[in-house]
């Protein structure tokens, strides 16, 4: 895609491609996806593995994307996610002890193919 949006604000990214960017539109897309949140620590094999919250799986779309965000405490960690089982686990890896934070988002059960309406 040459014209991926390569920043790192929502708002930005909503304007670039054409989209109502308040605080109440923004609201309304997270509404929409399922959240689970927690810290690991990798161990001395260098992998940590990740499973999301009960809540999590039962509230999300089995077929739908998934993203992780990972918060390195320290600097230098390597840390990047290795593999995603969807509503399963996830496999972190990095440095052994390297502790972080993390948050699993993905899309909430009927919103899978949904188009967010705004009132104007």
């Amino acid at each position: 895609m040459a014209n991926e949006y390569q920043g790192t604000s929502i708002v930005d990214y909503l304007k670039s491609i054409g989209q109502n960017s308040s605080y109440q539109a923004r609201a309304s897309l997270a509404s929409q996806y399922g959240r689970s949140r927690g810290t690991g620590i990798i161990g001395q094999d260098g992998s940590c593995i990740i499973t999301p919250e009960s809540h999590f799986i039962l509230v999300t779309e089995p077929e739908g994307l998934v993203t992780v965000n990972l918060t390195a405490t320290e600097e230098d960690q390597g840390l990047y996610v290795y593999h995603i089982e969807k509503n399963e686990y996830i496999e972190v890896r990095g440095k052994s002890g390297s502790s972080f934070m993390y948050e699993i988002l993905a899309i909430r059960k009927g919103y899978l193919n949904s188009k967010v309406e705004i009132d104007n």
